[in-house]
C-alpha cells in the first residue's frame, strides 16, 4: 500500500489569513503605540523646557536681564563675553550642547521670543515654545501669542518673567538698606561724621553677615554709598537694582538718604555699644523722653499713642519712630512716658519693654 506525505508549510490560504492577523493587529496596536511616543517626546520637552527655565533665571540674576534674540538659548551654554556669566547654566552630555538645549525632543528649534507681543497684553517677559507633536507653529503665528488659546493647540508654551524674583528682591533690598541706615545714624551718633565707606560699620554698628552679606542687595552686588552737601552732609546709600547698573541712584536704582540736619548726635565723649540688643531703643527712649520733659505744655490726645504724631512738636527727626526691632515708638499720655514695647512687640507686656523711671 502506498502511503502519500503531506508536505510541511502552510497553505496560501492560511498565509493570507496570518496576513489579516498581522495587518489587524498593527491597524489597532499602531496609534497607541505611536500616541504614547508622542506622549513621551511631549513629556521630555515639558521637563527640558523647565530647567531650561530655571537656567533663564539662574542667567537673569547673573547678568541683569535675558539673553538677546540673537543669541537665545545658546547663551545658557556659550559663554556671551559678559564678565557676570557664570555659566554653564544647563550640563549636557551630548557632543553638540548647543544643539542639545535649542533642540525640543521632536527634533525641532524652540522658539526664544523676548518681551513677545501677547494677548492678554504684557503677560510675559519671555517666552519659548514647541511646535510640538506636528511641528507646526499654531500660536503666535501671527506676531501676537493668544495665551488664552493654549490647550487648543499641541503647541507647548514657557513664559518666564523675572517680576516675582525681582519683587523678593527689591523687598529683601530694602529690608537690608533701613539696617544699614540705622547703623549709620548709630555711627553718626557716636562720632559726629558718616562713615567713608560702609564697611567702617561693621562689626561696631552691624553684623557683617556671612562672607558680608550684608553690605550685598538682593541681587549679590555691593551697595553703594557717598556724602554730599557741606556743613549740613547727605548720606545716600543705594543699591543698582534688577538691571544691576549703577545709576548714581537714578533709574531703577533703590536709595535711601539720610539728612544728617535731622540726627541727634551724643554728647562729648559718649560711648554707646549698639552691639548689645536693644540699646539704640535706650537711647532713643531717653532722648524723645528728655525732649518731652523738656515740653510740658504739649497737649497729649489719647491713653496710648505713637511718638510719630509729635516728633516735629518735639524737634525730633524721624529717626526717633522705630524701635530696634521695627516697632514704633509709644507714649502713654497717662504719665507722659515714652517707650519701646521691646522683643515681643507687645507694648501691654510691660516686662520686656523699654522706658526711664517707672511705668
Amino acid at each position: 500500500m502506498t502511503h502519500l506525505r503531506r508536505q510541511s508549510g502552510f497553505t496560501l490560504v492560511e498565509v493570507v489569513i496570518a496576513v489579516a492577523l498581522i495587518g489587524i493587529m498593527a491597524a489597532a496596536i499602531g496609534p497607541v503605540a505611536i500616541r504614547q511616543f508622542n506622549r513621551a517626546r511631549e513629556d521630555a520637552t515639558l521637563t527640558e523646557m523647565e530647567l531650561i527655565r530655571i537656567g533663564l533665571q539662574d542667567y537673569f540674576d547673573d547678568i541683569g536681564a535675558f539673553p538677546a534674540e540673537g543669541t537665545g538659548l545658546a547663551a545658557l551654554i556659550s559663554d556671551t563675553g559678559d564678565a557676570n556669566w557664570r555659566g554653564p547654566y544647563l550640563e549636557y552630555t551630548s557632543d553638540n550642547p548647543i544643539q542639545a538645549i535649542t533642540t525640543d525632543a521632536f527634533g525641532n528649534p524652540y522658539i526664544y521670543d523676548l518681551n513677545p507681543s501677547t494677548t492678554p497684553a504684557d503677560a510675559t517677559d519671555l517666552l519659548v515654545a514647541s511646535t510640538g507633536v506636528n511641528r507646526i507653529q499654531q500660536l503666535g503665528d501671527d506676531g501676537t501669542w493668544t495665551l488664552a488659546d493654549v490647550s487648543q493647540f499641541d503647541d507647548l508654551i514657557m513664559l518666564v518673567s523675572n517680576a516675582s524674583s525681582n519683587r523678593a528682591k527689591r523687598a529683601e533690598t530694602e529690608k537690608e538698606l533701613l539696617a544699614l541706615s540705622l547703623a549709620t545714624k548709630r555711627y553718626y551718633y557716636n562720632n559726629g561724621t558718616f562713615p567713608g565707606n560702609l564697611a567702617d560699620l561693621a562689626p561696631g554698628y552691624i553684623d557683617p553677615g556671612v562672607g558680608g552679606n550684608a553690605f550685598s542687595d538682593g541681587w549679590t552686588k555691593g551697595y553703594l554709598s557717598s556724602i554730599s552737601g557741606g556743613g549740613t552732609p547727605l548720606y545716600t546709600i543705594w543699591s543698582g537694582g534688577e538691571n544691576l547698573s549703577d545709576d548714581g541712584g537714578n533709574g531703577d536704582d533703590i536709595k535711601l538718604e539720610i539728612d544728617s540736619s535731622t540726627l541727634a548726635q551724643g554728647e562729648a565723649g559718649q560711648e554707646w555699644d549698639w552691639t548689645v540688643e536693644g540699646n539704640y531703643s535706650l537711647f532713643l527712649v531717653t532722648t524723645a523722653q528728655a525732649a518731652l520733659d523738656a515740653n510740658p505744655g504739649l497737649a497729649l490726645h489719647g491713653k496710648k499713642q505713637e511718638l510719630k504724631e509729635y516728633l516735629n512738636a518735639l524737634g525730633l527727626s524721624n529717626i526717633f519712630e522705630h524701635d530696634d526691632w521695627g516697632k514704633k515708638l509709644q507714649i502713654n499720655s497717662d504719665n507722659r512716658q515714652v517707650y519701646s514695647s521691646g522683643p515681643d512687640g507687645k507694648k501691654d507686656t510691660w516686662d520686656d519693654n523699654i522706658y526711664t523711671g517707672t511705668p
